[in-house]
Parts: C-alpha cells; sequence; structure tokens
C-alpha cells in the first residue's frame, strides 16, 4: 500500500469559537495532494482507496471543504 507524508510549515491556529486546532495551509495541501492523486492516478484510486490522517477534530472539517 503507497504511503505519502506531507511535511508542513504553515501554522496551526484556532478560529473565534472552536476549541479545535485548524490548519488551512496544510488543509490545502492535502486536498492539493488527493485532487492531484485521484486526477492522475487513470481511475486506478477512488476517493475511498485514500485516507487522511490528521490531529485535530476542525482540521479534518478544514480538509474536508478542500476537497
Amino acid at each position: 500500500m503507497p504511503l505519502v507524508w506531507l511535511e508542513s510549515t504553515h501554522k496551526e491556529g484556532k478560529l473565534k469559537g472552536e476549541y479545535s486546532y485548524r490548519n488551512e495551509g496544510e488543509a490545502k495541501l492535502c486536498a492539493h495532494t488527493v485532487k492531484k492523486l485521484l486526477s492522475e492516478s487513470n481511475g486506478v484510486f477512488t476517493e475511498n482507496d485514500i485516507g487522511v490522517i490528521t490531529m485535530y477534530k476542525a482540521n479534518v472539517e478544514c480538509i474536508r471543504e478542500q476537497i
């Protein structure tokens, strides 16, 4: 199973009223990578084949919004 580890230098933060952290730059990087993998795999990979692991609930939501 292929694995990709992305290094991000973007800083996380909290939006007003949120308890969890998010990282907009990291979310954009993840979304770009997922979209590129899907578009360039010629159908080999689907959305069900890709997983993204992040430590913060707000970051999960942020990544989903980007994809």
